[in-house]
């Protein structure tokens, strides 16, 4: 009897094992075509692979399911003719070799594609440190469409061990660069025939003002969308001036003719029109409180009207000189009017007809330099006047006595932002929300803002005569522009109340309102509002943020204990002051855990998690007098405390007992003490001073004697640093030293080191001054550095650098305004870098590390921001971000 076809199986059909074989090897050529589409960028070949794709799903249904696979073998036997035996050899072998000849070009055109994206990757680098600022916005463009082209291949990362990964990093730091250092974010655009001449920022409302020459007033919001009543036809020649209230209530503008008029932004509607002389109206300002107006003109006049009695005017000089800049104090009580003449006076609003003071704050500089002052301000307080000349030389004065004279010699500092410049450059000076002086400069097509402290460079002080100090350059404000186009700055203002929202609106001759956002990452400081000494010690959770209750932990020199969440918010928690009786020398997480510990100097360890309990059950007693440093294994068993003797002491956490003391006659009393676990928590390197020992923690009870580490590439110089890398190994950092130097697992020295370096204009590697600190990532292969740099322009920064551990590339650099480093923290899913040390008192800084969608994503918010750029364009790149 003839089997049905029903019934048809596999032994039927004759030659089966061929079948079998060719299917095999269709569906291998099927999947080694469907790989290409996911790191191509030929777009015919990214079609091919996705078809072959859905070829080898369907192959693999049928093969892995048995009844399709035998209703497959019959449909292909009763189709195919017959082949003999000889020629299903031959295209056996055919196959073979196609899959073979498509594995190995798929191998190689992953390779190539990875080489082509890194090349790419140093191009964009190499192009933004030439400073090339017509093809700015066009690097962006490369960076994230080149970031696209690297988000295809990085698939197959997973499937390759790190060290021989050969996905390149320099995209990834390009993208990091172009984005974040592009401070610009929009630009607002009026019709050709328009001249700016005066702008604004209110705060309260996020919106954008901008005056033109024929007197109309245009707003914006903070987006670059047009208010729907706006423009404005304010019936003045032309808007010289305009300021807005701090609550953004109301709205003044000065013009030609003395004209000054007041506006209710909420419907645009005229409320007063004021008279100040004959002449345009240079400067004017509302008061904090919104109560007074102050305007100066040219032609000598100054104005002060009381806005709550608006019937008569507290002042009308006539005589006063051309004024150049007003400012009120924070309290609104004095006033001060710098003038045309290089005077600058301060009266008292309660009696404006008495001058309290006046003084020349350039009155003896040379004759061939420019006296104007173009800028002055208060600090928060009203201790400290600035003053800025438009010679390019930038004054602090004190001012914490109110009755003492204020002369020409009398400044505490000095800073020369630019030397007499033929060209006069824009210049303006303020306190910034950490009442910090900074001052904005235009010079030589750059834009830049400095940050004006007092100089501990010895180099600087040797080149600086008394008093004198040299700015620091923190942030260049980098945009689309053209070395081209004339781009002196005819109008500016700073807006923003936190350093973290700052904005800067400037205007100028190309007839553009722009839009700066001077600072790189939102919220990258952060502290306590009234701490009064700098953090020294700062550790964050090893938790992912989001389950982290509390984030990050603070020491400060004082040995107190600050606390910050996720979001970078202050927890007050009363109880972290009350029962630390003595100061805190050590702090410590869990790990694992929102939990943390805090040692004392008198030998007291507490244990604190999210909701402290009472202060008694938290803490026990090590015995230990002036506890140095304590560490916590990764499993949450040992803790290790030493103190300024030759004895370290292992506890056990569970029962607090005393598991065992070890003893190292090597190590020197009254020295400074670091003790790291590893990270599977079997070996503990401690480190006192210029030496290192390896102890095997693995069996706690019998510890046998710690192997010395091999320290003399450090020159007897201090360790300050210590740490695990994510191939286990031992890396130590010496004060002053410029590279991290390694130990393997067993304590042997590894001749090769890792060099910490930053590249020039050229390419060319620079050597660090020193290396501040370093910290390891738990969960990925990332090392944060922070190192002193001098560049090749011969200015010092402190960069913060982001590793990959294996490629030994940067992946991100952030540049710190910390004076100096004591800390600095990676977390452990490589996202956030926190950092601490001298500045502002109770000041840290954080810093966002994005990953490659992240990164993607953002430049393209950015890159549709800028309304100059071909929008099609924009869309093609980021058309799925």
């Amino acid at each position: 009897m003839t089997p049905s076809s029903d019934n048809l199986s596999e032994q039927h059909i004759p030659d089966i094992e061929p079948l079998n074989n060719s299917l095999l090897i269709l569906f291998d050529i099927c999947s080694a075509l469907g790989s290409i589409a996911l790191f191509q960028t030929f777009w015919p070949l990214q079609i091919l692979g996705f078809v072959s794709l859905g070829l080898a799903f369907v192959l693999s249904v049928f093969l892995l399911i048995p009844p399709l696979h035998r209703q497959l073998i019959r449909f292909i036997h009763n189709r195919l003719p017959s082949i003999s035996r000889h020629w299903k050899i031959i295209i056996k072998r055919f196959l073979i070799f196609l899959a073979l000849m498509l594995l190995a070009g798929n191998i190689f055109s992953f390779i190539g594609t990875c080489t082509t994206t890194g090349r790419e990757g140093d191009r964009i680098l190499a192009d933004w440190k030439n400073d090339n600022e017509v093809q700015q916005i066009e690097l962006l463009k490369s960076a994230v469409e080149n970031g696209n082209n690297l988000k295809r291949i990085y698939w197959m990362r997973r499937f390759l061990p790190n060290w021989m990964n050969p996905i390149p990093v320099s995209p990834l730091l390009a993208l990091q660069k172009t984005e974040n250092e592009i401070r610009e974010i929009n630009q607002l655009k009026l019709s050709e025939d328009m001249k700016i001449t005066a702008v604004a920022w209110d705060e309260k409302k996020r919106k954008i003002m901008a005056g033109e020459r024929g007197g109309k007033l245009f707003i914006w919001d903070s987006l670059g969308k047009l208010d729907k009543k706006s423009p404005v036809d304010t019936k003045q020649d032309t808007i010289s001036s305009i300021s807005v209230t701090l609550d953004g209530e109301k709205i003044a503008t000065g013009g030609s003719k003395g004209s000054v008029k007041l506006w209710n932004s909420s419907d645009l509607n005229d409320l007063k029109d004021f008279k100040c002389g004959t002449g345009q109206i240079n400067s004017m300002t509302f008061d904090r409180q919104g109560s007074y107006l102050a305007a100066g003109t040219f032609d000598k006049t100054f104005c002060l009207w009381d806005l709550n009695n608006a019937q008569s005017d507290l002042l009308k000089d006539t005589n006063i000189g051309n004024v150049r800049k007003i400012a009120f104090t924070p309290n609104s009580d004095i006033i001060a009017i710098a003038k045309g003449d290089g005077y600058v006076e301060l009266r008292k609003l309660a009696d404006m007809s008495q001058v309290m003071d006046t003084w020349k704050p350039y009155e003896n500089i040379e004759a061939k330099e420019r006296y104007d002052i173009n800028d002055i301000a208060f600090n928060q307080n009203s201790t400290e006047i600035i003053t800025s000349g438009i010679g390019g030389k930038v004054r602090l004065w004190p001012w914490e006595d109110k009755t003492k004279k204020l002369g020409e010699n009398s400044y505490l500092y000095q800073w020369i932002v630019f030397d007499n410049s033929p060209n006069l450059p824009f210049l303006s000076v303020r306190f910034d929300s950490l009442d910090e002086p900074i001052a904005i400069v235009e010079n030589q097509k750059k834009l830049t803002v400095n940050k004006l402290k007092v100089s501990t460079d010895t180099e600087c002080q040797s080149k600086s005569p008394e008093k004198q100090n040299c700015p620091q350059e923190i942030v260049e404000l980098r945009g689309y522009l053209s070395k081209d186009m004339k781009r002196i700055i005819n109008s500016a203002v700073f807006g923003g109340n936190f350093r973290s929202q700052e904005r800067y609106i400037t205007a100028g001759s190309e007839n553009i309102v722009r839009i700066w956002e001077p600072y790189e990452n939102k919220d990258y400081i952060f502290g306590i509002p009234d701490a009064q000494t700098s953090i020294t010690t700062m550790q964050v959770s090893p938790l992912n943020k989001e389950n982290s209750t509390i984030y990050v932990i603070g020491l400060d020199r004082e040995g107190k204990v600050f606390l910050w969440d996720k979001n970078f918010s202050s927890i007050n928690d009363p109880n972290l002051e009350t029962c630390h009786s003595q100061k805190v020398s050590s702090i410590h997480f869990k790990q694992n855990q929102s939990k943390f510990f805090t040692a004392h100097e008198d030998g007291i360890i507490m244990s604190w998690d999210d909701r402290p309990g009472d202060c008694d059950s938290n803490k026990w007693d090590s015995k230990r007098k002036k506890i140095t440093e304590i560490s916590v294994s990764p499993k949450n068993n040992i803790m290790a405390v030493a103190d300024t003797t030759e004895e370290l002491e292992l506890f056990n956490l569970l029962n607090r007992n005393l598991i065992r003391t070890i003893y190292d006659p090597d190590a020197q009393q009254e020295q400074e003490e670091i003790i790291r676990f590893s990270p599977d928590g079997k070996s503990l390197v401690v480190v006192k001073n210029d030496k290192a020992k390896l102890w095997d923690v693995s069996d706690p009870v019998s510890i046998k004697d710690g192997i010395p580490l091999d320290v003399a590439k450090l020159r007897q110089s201090q360790i300050s640093s210590v740490g695990f890398s994510p191939n286990k190994k031992i890396a130590m950092v010496a004060k002053d030293g410029d590279r991290l130097f390694l130990w393997d697992k067993s304590g042997k020295t590894l001749e090769n080191d890792f060099e910490v370096y930053l590249e020039d204009q050229d390419g060319q590697p620079i050597k660090p001054k020193q290396i501040y600190g370093f910290s390891f990532s738990q969960n990925h292969p990332f090392l944060a550095t922070v190192s002193n740099y001098v560049t090749d322009i011969d200015q010092e920064i402190n960069l913060i650098q982001v590793w990959n551990w294996y490629k030994h590339k940067p992946i991100a650099e952030f540049q710190s305004s910390l004076d100096i480093i004591k800390t600095i923290q990676l977390s452990s899913d490589g996202k956030d870098v926190v950092l601490g040390g001298r500045g502002k008192p109770g000041q840290g800084e954080h810093w966002e590390i994005k990953n490659l969608n992240e990164s993607i994503k953002y430049g393209c918010a950015k890159l549709r921001d800028y309304h100059a750029i071909n929008k099609s364009d924009v869309k093609s790149i980021c058309k799925t971000n």
